[in-house]
Parts: structure tokens; sequence; C-alpha cells
């Protein structure tokens, strides 16, 4: 049985901070998975390597 007189005061602040925590937990999680999910291109730059071979003195036959 509840005793009267007592406020529950105690148990809001509880369920609050209970409640901030799996707020915060959650919101780091979110910023944890928030990355990128395909993989990084990297660009390498093969111009002169294609137009080098498309030179008739570099390839000769």
């Amino acid at each position: 049985m509840r005793r009267h007189g007592r406020s529950g005061k105690g148990r809001w602040i509880g369920r609050l901070v209970v409640l901030s925590l799996v707020l915060l937990a959650f919101w780091l999680l979110l910023i944890f998975m928030g990355g990128p999910i395909e993989p990084r291109i990297v660009e390498v730059d093969v111009t002169d390597k294609i137009a080098a071979s498309a030179t008739p003195e570099s390839n000769p036959r």
C-alpha cells in the first residue's frame, strides 16, 4: 500500500534521468551510424596515361 502524503517527485526525477540517458544513447547511436554507407571512392587521374597511350610515338607497332 502506498503511504499518503508522499509526493512522487523522486520517481519523476528518476524517470526523467532514465529518459534523458536513453535519448542520449539514441542520439549517439544516430551519430555513429550516420557515416557514409557506401565506401568512399578514390579518384585517380589517368588522363595523362590515356593520352600517352593514344599518341603514335609512344605506341609503335
